[in-house]
């Protein structure tokens, strides 16, 4: 298995307390890699941990220094000692970047754990007796701890009506987690939580990049570096390359740095998953290796749920078809890890809304260039001049809201939106009003840390989001909406940083790709099992889905409809992960 746990006693406890728990750990295939007087870590061989000289803790996961652009801190002989200050001093995440966990007890006593403001690496926690337990999965936890799955109903009601965006309390009784940016407090019992760092901070105008010049100057800096950095952990990489722009930046960000990659495009023929022009250029400009495969349906099983030991329903069922066709493909070239364009959509603001000419009105900007703007977004979201001024006047009035994304109840019963909403606010609060294009784009980021967890070859191979790195995200934030709009293209930054190593075509590429089809696929053919799961579920028994209208939307081939296919999937996703 792999993954981290680190254990610890209360103060004046014996240290035979922990024991039974650290043998348990060690029977998972972990290994003990720090233990001082009340503490213990154990992880797999694929974790790195470092001791933490002067400080009772360690560091778990990877660790970049701000100040080495494209080289891993492990390579400076400085950087344990600079780490350990960092983390004891609270500034870790000020001077340090990556995917990691922090963990020490700080002067007063009490134990502190801090989750890295970007990176997949997972960071979970139960109260069990007078010891702490934290992991980086839920099975391990209750293992630890000898406790038994229990559901959290006003939690995955949660998960129902705000998917993507996880709140502190996860779907299972009694399991706690320790969120990007979050820091954990454990003292006297029990734990406090805040936040350590907020994007919030990079959205506000004192430090806002002023001109394109700058911004693409700042975003190719941050890109060569957050993809660069990463050379150093596995001998050969697979790249998700769509054909898309996000994917296709990457692999010119590797190419850059000298990473020995091979590419990996799945396709959908005759459909909108059809990019394989577009990866083909992308490769043969290059000179990298693709490899191409066919997802399929037959692929999927909706009565398995992949990362069942997650505390919430992370995987999509219709992810099984391109996660076993990506790890086929990679295990042929031997690459021991993977890499995904994860999040480039919100880091580099592909908004599809009118909150760029919004957040242009608001900063007052002058009428010509707010139309110019308005022109834009039309064209690069295809609709109407006057389509895009009438949102932004709905917008500019209704006004948005920063500290919770938008509802979904489709499908869902109004009791599920009450029961929902016992679960606290979600978000970290700005310290002034962000404008409207910015709180869409940070509430997207979030959901993009949110669906690292989705996918399933995360559990085989190291999974690698380099476009949710913290320095790139943060430059990103700090540039104005508007800046990303023009030639009638979105993302324009990102487009302008890398255009140099792309071919035309898959940099000013302006159709995007998509999944639709598998999904269509699935819903014609599973249409009655999904019926049935639904129905007599635990969704419908607890009073969270509407069951009647469910029955009307899948009655028969003829009642349901195809851009429900996403919704009701995702329904059969939550209904297989509260049965596993």
């Amino acid at each position: 298995m792999q993954g981290f746990v680190a254990i610890s006693r209360a103060p004046g406890r014996c240290e035979d307390q922990i024991l039974p728990a650290i043998e348990r750990a060690k029977s998972m295939g972990l290994s003990v890699r720090y233990q001082a007087d009340r503490l213990a870590v154990l992880a797999s061989k694929e974790i790195a941990v470092q001791s933490l000289n002067g400080a009772c803790g360690a560091i778990i996961g990877d660790v970049f220094s701000r100040g080495m652009p494209v080289s891993a801190v492990a390579g400076s002989s400085r950087a344990p000692n600079e780490i350990s200050r960092a983390v004891v001093d609270g500034r870790v995440q000020d001077n340090f970047w990556g995917d990691f966990v922090a963990i020490h007890y700080s002067t007063s006593g009490s134990l502190r754990f801090l989750h890295s403001p970007c990176g997949s690496i997972n960071l979970y926690y139960i109260v069990w007796e007078d010891s702490l337990l934290i992991a980086s999965d839920s099975s391990m936890l209750l293992a630890l701890a000898g406790r038994r799955r229990s559901l959290n109903w006003a939690a995955v009601a949660h998960n129902l009506v705000w998917d993507d965006i996880s709140p502190l309390e996860t779907c299972l009784d009694g399991v706690h987690e320790i969120r990007c940016g979050e820091e954990g407090n454990w003292q006297g019992g029990n734990v406090s939580v805040e936040t350590v760092w907020s994007p919030w901070r990079y959205t506000e105008a004192n430090i806002s990049i002023s001109t394109s010049e700058e911004a693409v100057e700042i975003v190719r800096h941050e890109l060569l570096r957050s993809v660069g950095s990463r050379r150093p952990f596995a001998s050969e990489v697979a790249i998700d390359l769509s054909g898309g722009l996000d994917s296709s930046i990457i692999a010119a960000a590797c190419a850059a740095s000298g990473i020995e990659t091979t590419c990996i495009n799945l396709y959908d023929s005759g459909t909108e998953g059809d990019e394989r022009q577009f990866a083909r250029s992308v490769a043969e400009h290059l000179k990298v290796r693709l490899v191409e495969a066919s997802p399929s349906a037959e692929d999927v099983d909706l009565d398995i749920c992949a990362r069942a030991h997650l505390p919430r329903p992370y995987v999509r069922s219709f992810v099984q078809a391109f996660d076993k066709c990506a790890l086929r493909a990679a295990s042929s070239r031997s690459a021991t890890a993977f890499m995904n364009g994860g999040g480039g959509d919100s880091v580099f603001c592909h908004l599809q809304s009118s909150g760029p000419v919004v957040d242009a009105l608001k900063s007052r900007t002058r009428v010509s260039g707010v139309i110019r703007i308005a022109n834009d977004v039309s064209r690069a979201a295809q609709c109407s001049f006057w389509e895009v001024t009438k949102m932004a006047g709905r917008k500019l009035m209704r006004g948005s809201s920063a500290d919770r994304a938008t509802a979904d109840t489709e499908f869902l019963r109004p009791e599920c939106l009450a029961f929902a909403e016992t679960i606290p606010s979600s978000l970290p609060q700005p310290q002034s009003q962000p404008l409207p294009g910015k709180i869409e784009q940070v509430h997207g980021i979030y959901r993009a840390l949110y669906n690292l967890n989705g996918f399933s070859r995360s559990d085989h191979m190291k999974g690698v989001f380099p476009l949710l790195s913290q320095p790139l995200v943060e430059a990103c934030l700090r540039i104005p909406t508007w800046l990303s709009v023009g030639k009638g293209r979105n993302r324009l930054i990102a487009r302008l940083a890398i255009e140099s190593q792309l071919p035309p075509m898959a940099t000013w590429r302006t159709s995007k790709g998509g999944l639709g089809r598998l999904q269509r696929d699935l819903l014609r053919t599973r249409r009655e099992q999904l019926r049935a799961k639904l129905l007599d579920g635990k969704l419908a028994s607890q009073g969270l889905i509407d069951r009647s209208a469910i029955e009307r939307e899948l009655k028969d081939e003829t009642t349901y409809r195809v851009e429900n296919a996403y919704r009701l999937l995702r329904l059969c996703d939550v209904e297989t992960w509260c049965s596993t």
